[in-house]
């Protein structure tokens, strides 16, 4: 099979697809996904989600665990916009390496391909190492989250976080504790913050982004007690990393409760079950 590259060495191109592979990828994955990407559900073990918007699968090929992605064709008039904008290969390969590089944690990308192109375009896929421990993220952070002895421990790293991102200029978009995989080495966490398909690079992080992410992390932890006075508390551990609110502290917190209250009642009415049941987002 005859194979083109660009000036990024990364960026590969071949009769079906077209996109970003890292050269260290092991031989028989990348083979799979210059073939045909969709083989590789064939070697799921755990199923995420699967939905009109993306299907999302733990995998397991040659003894390597991966997660796997994939961006589903709406409808003819996604196709048709595809015409017209940056390759979502391509996106999804650049918001990783630059939050990356802007000193971020978040998941190893290792390829990101476009399967068909222009009215012949069928899907995106994107596949990452596998963050070992991840399967107990969830278990861990809830029960730091319902221990009152452990709980401010928690609040402090995820806003630190949040924090971080932000004078970086980085918006998450969709801040909630799923997005962020704690594991834990001899009692000392590591967090990586994944799905960053809503992340955008700004110069200035304005107001407004900075509610968002702590609406989206508060909405996302009172699922697990109905609790929307984590969002004061929330609050007050950022204001302590960003003084500038501190003399509007009852406005910014009457704004922030009334955004997690709705967002959480949102996410009641639409799931109707429990929030974070796997070990990735399920969005």
């Amino acid at each position: 099979m005859a194979i083109n590259f660009n000036k990024n060495e990364n960026y590969i191109k071949t009769s079906h697809v077209r996109g970003y592979i890292k050269p260290d990828i092991d031989p028989a994955l990348k083979n799979i996904i210059l073939d045909n990407p969709n083989l590789l559900f064939q070697y799921a073990y755990e199923h995420l989600k699967n939905s009109k918007r993306a299907r999302l699968a733990l995998i397991k090929l040659n003894g390597k665990k991966y997660l796997l992605k994939r961006y589903n064709l709406k409808n003819m008039f996604h196709r048709f916009r595809q015409l017209f904008r940056t390759s979502l290969s391509k996106k999804i390969w650049q918001r990783n390496h630059i939050f990356s590089d802007r000193g971020m944690l978040t998941s190893n990308l290792l390829a990101s391909v476009d399967s068909g192109t222009g009215f012949s375009y069928q899907a995106s896929f994107a596949v990452y190492a596998y963050i070992k421990g991840a399967s107990e993220s969830i278990g861990t952070t809830k029960k730091y989250y319902l221990n009152e002895q452990n709980r401010k421990k928690l609040l402090q790293h995820l806003t630190r976080l949040i924090r971080q991102m932000h004078s970086r200029g980085i918006y998450h978009g969709d801040a909630k504790i799923t997005n962020f995989i704690w594991v834990e080495t001899c009692g000392k966490p590591r967090i990586w913050i994944i799905d960053l398909d809503g992340v955008k690079f700004k110069k200035k992080i304005t107001n407004r982004n900075r509610l968002s992410d702590i609406k989206n992390m508060a909405s996302s932890l009172a699922w697990w007690d109905s609790n929307i006075k984590i969002a004061e508390e929330l609050l007050d551990a950022y204001i302590g990393l960003h003084p500038a609110w501190k003399k509007k502290r009852s406005f910014w917190l009457a704004k922030l409760k009334k955004m997690a209250s709705k967002q959480l009642k949102h996410r009641k009415k639409r799931r109707g079950e429990h929030s974070g049941a796997g070990i990735y987002p399920i969005t």
